[in-house]
């Protein structure tokens, strides 16, 4: 993966892994339609929005480090930001949705 090389040869913090990373978790943000395929990667439903969560709060983290800790890492930290509150909805949808099936099972 290109965020994988990237964080081997860029020093932590470096925008552009900042970036990668945002890339990468906002592609996870997406579920795509099941397709017949063996491959477990990436993960599926809440697993995938669990991925895509974390993988955006590193990217933040990274750009706070390499664009200012002061501003939240600029314009596209705070829209990460923005990014991640959704996602956190998203997943309280679904943990509740999944303890509501398992109350009137």
């Amino acid at each position: 993966m290109n965020v994988t090389g990237l964080t081997k040869i860029l020093s932590v913090g470096h925008p552009i892994v900042g970036l990668a990373m945002t890339e990468l978790g906002k592609l996870l943000a997406v579920d795509e339609p099941t397709t017949p395929s063996s491959h477990q990667y990436p993960p599926r439903g809440p697993a995938r929005l669990k991925l895509a969560y974390d993988t955006l709060v590193r990217g933040r983290e990274m750009l706070k480090i390499g664009f200012g800790v002061q501003n939240e890492g600029g314009l596209i930290g705070i829209k990460v930001r923005e990014m991640v509150v959704r996602l956190e909805k998203e997943m309280g949808v679904w943990k509740e949705g999944i303890r509501n099936v398992r109350e009137f099972s």
